[in-house]
């Protein structure tokens, strides 16, 4: 009987860490698309899981899929990197994760100076 509880707490507990949400919290410095989303200027809690990110602002959610790598290195502060209005990677500050998001063929072709790269000062927030 021990067993089979110390089993059942193993399993639940091994499935709380798989679906394990991280959070970060994010300033958008203007207005910006993503997938099919638009995003105000504002701070943003990001809601960070599998396959998929949460922005969060106040009572307003937005999701968005989204592919979630691995860097090399951690980098300290948070980078947003952009082609016209459409985010197309997020490097989360003080880890190595980065969030890349589907950018179609046509934002693709914008001029080079329509491209940018945002930093952000801000760390992972340690809730």
């Amino acid at each position: 009987m021990t067993l089979m509880k110390l089993s059942l707490c193993f399993v639940t507990m091994a499935t709380g860490i798989a679906g394990a949400t991280s959070t970060f919290p994010l300033i958008v410095p203007r207005a910006l698309d993503i997938g099919d989303s638009h995003l105000k200027a504002a701070e943003y809690t990001l809601l960070v899981q599998k396959d998929h990110v949460i922005f969060e602002r106040g009572s307003s959610s937005i999701r968005v899929p989204v592919t979630v790598e691995e860097d090399t290195t951690a980098i300290p502060f948070t980078i947003i990197e952009f082609v016209g209005s459409k985010i197309r990677t997020i490097h989360l500050g003080g880890t190595k994760t980065k969030l890349v998001f589907a950018v179609s063929d046509d934002d693709d072709r914008r001029p080079a100076e329509a491209d940018g790269v945002q930093r952000t000062a801000q760390r992972r927030s340690q809730k």
